[in-house]
């Protein structure tokens, strides 16, 4: 693992770099803080081992088969898992699936991992992305519980292809031309499709996100039935300092409410909110019966919310 440094107050001071396929997840994925669904608990990785888990799913930018080896590494025989694709929004995607899958499907436990290495899709010789991504991954365990118990309080989820141009890696096929068979049928390359670098204009993405993540969270605040004053953290997708800001403004929650671990790792997409969370407990910010207004936003564009109280 390396670091590398940015100069800017306002930017990642330190950032966090994997150098192999599958070990970023091994090495990063510390899930011994966890949480249960709808009230949250402490879960040791151990008890992860046990036969009873039986959803898993694993979110991250691209599309590969890699949560099929934490699965098989943890030894989750009796899990479903499958995959969600939504970037910075991911975690949020894959906690609110969970729930659902929970009430109206009748799984009892699933671990939803947000893990994303993007510094396999950096331009680095564009310092207007490369200095922001980092590497990392986060997890949480979501368990069934009587309705009274349920601290998933309100949720809102959106995206919007039209954005697209804004923030996006595009799939990128081999240069090869198509043949076909005899009977017409195409003959794909062999080799695998890759990714482009990223490429974000960023005025744009911060005109979005100060836009539209306060509006998702009032919305998931009204289902909830509860107003801004309510809320005890913000917890926001780590992605750029001046948007953590500009949407705590919106919402008129003081800068003592707003959980914010960016300078330590930059934007790590898909695992910033679960890593945050993790680190605000260890810390003991965050406390049983604290209401915490969470929200994800990036490439699609895509963006949601959720208010959880915790404990």
């Amino acid at each position: 693992m390396t670091m590398s440094r940015a100069t800017s107050s306002a930017l990642p001071r330190r950032r966090h770099i994997v150098q192999e396929s599958l070990a970023w997840v091994q090495n990063l994925l510390v899930v011994d803080r966890l949480c249960r669904s709808f009230s949250f608990l402490m879960m040791t990785l151990h008890e992860l081992l046990k036969p009873q888990m039986n959803g898993f799913l694993f979110e991250q930018g691209f599309v590969t088969d890699e949560f099929f080896q934490v699965q098989r590494d943890l030894g989750c025989k009796n899990a479903w898992a499958f995959d969600v694709t939504a970037a910075c929004s991911g975690f949020i995607v894959g906690l609110i699936t969970a729930t659902r899958f929970i009430k109206g499907g009748g799984f009892q436990n699933i671990l939803v991992i947000g893990a994303d290495a993007l510094s396999r899709y950096v331009d680095w010789t564009d310092r207007g992305t490369c200095i922001l991504f980092g590497d990392a991954a986060g997890a949480v365990l979501v368990q069934a519980c009587h309705s009274d118990e349920d601290g998933l309080l309100g949720f809102d989820l959106h995206s919007d292809g039209h954005g697209h141009r804004q923030l996006n890696a595009l799939a990128q096929g081999d240069d090869d031309k198509l043949i076909s068979n005899s009977n017409g049928a195409p003959l794909f390359p062999p080799r695998k499709s890759s990714f482009s670098c990223i490429q974000m204009n960023g005025k744009e993405v911060f005109r979005f996100a100060v836009r539209c993540v306060p509006q998702s969270i009032e919305a998931a605040l009204e289902e909830a039935g509860l107003t801004s004053s309510s809320i005890d953290w913000l917890l926001l997708h780590q992605a750029n300092q001046r948007i953590i800001d500009g949407v705590s403004n919106r919402l008129e929650i003081p800068s003592d409410k707003v959980i914010s671990n960016l300078a330590n790792y930059g934007n790590t997409s898909a695992a910033s909110i679960p890593l945050a969370l993790d680190e605000a407990i260890r810390g003991g910010k965050i406390q049983a019966g604290n209401t915490i207004a969470t929200a994800g936003f990036g490439a699609g564009l895509t963006w949601g919310s959720a208010i959880i109280r915790w404990g």
